[in-house]
């Protein structure tokens, strides 16, 4: 069982400007006052829902935590591919607008289990759900970047996570299996933690 730390900074991304998507640029750390307060305003709340997520009888919430304590902790490998998997079987997609009635909006897990949620959503709930677990928070990353596709650009959200050998996986709601960070098919532009946002040197450039 986590500490009360690890569980309630879940999400607490730790984005180091480290070789994580090397190929892409180190990341340059720079204010975004709106996205920095957004995710103040997700960390609070999943404060105040520690005690219903453990408690919850809600059948969503149940249903995660069951599903949840079923996942190997050890290997990380095996941690890291449950969670994805789970995820993204028990999440519905919905759009931002249509659960929430914004355009862009970050919701607890909770939320997101009962009513569905965006590629924002489910690396959230990732990194949530891999905090239950006692995955270091400083380990988790959370990336927005541009899936290009058919002549097309779309905005798209993962979860990156750092095991502890110093390899970075991707945790997608497009795909149950993880994959390395360098076959990654976006283009990241940002990443999110406690610190601030960090900006890749290609998205600078373009």
């Amino acid at each position: 069982m986590p500490t009360r730390r690890q569980f309630l900074l879940a999400g607490a991304l730790g984005f180091a400007a480290t070789p994580v998507l090397a190929d892409f640029g180190h990341p340059v750390h720079a204010h975004a006052a709106k996205i920095e307060a957004r995710l103040k305003v997700w960390r609070d709340h999943v404060e105040a829902q520690h005690d219903y997520l453990l408690k919850s009888r809600e059948s969503h919430i149940v249903r995660w935590r069951e599903w949840s304590g079923k996942i190997p902790s050890k290997p990380e490998a095996d941690l890291v591919a449950g969670v994805n998997k789970l995820i993204n079987e028990v999440v519905q997609y919905k759009s931002d607008y249509a659960v929430h009635g914004t355009s862009d909006f970050w919701a607890t897990i909770s939320d997101t289990l009962i009513h569905g949620g965006d590629c924002e959503d489910y690396a959230l709930a990732k990194a949530t759900t891999l905090a239950f677990h006692g995955w270091p928070e400083n380990r988790n990353h959370l990336v927005v970047g541009m899936l290009h596709h058919g002549g097309k650009s779309v905005a798209h959200a993962v979860l990156v996570a750092e095991r502890s050998d110093g390899s970075f996986w991707v945790l997608d709601n497009l795909a149950h299996g993880v994959i390395p960070a360098a076959q990654m098919h976006m283009t990241p532009l940002y990443g999110v933690d406690s610190e601030g946002v960090w900006l890749f040197a290609r998205s600078r450039a373009g």
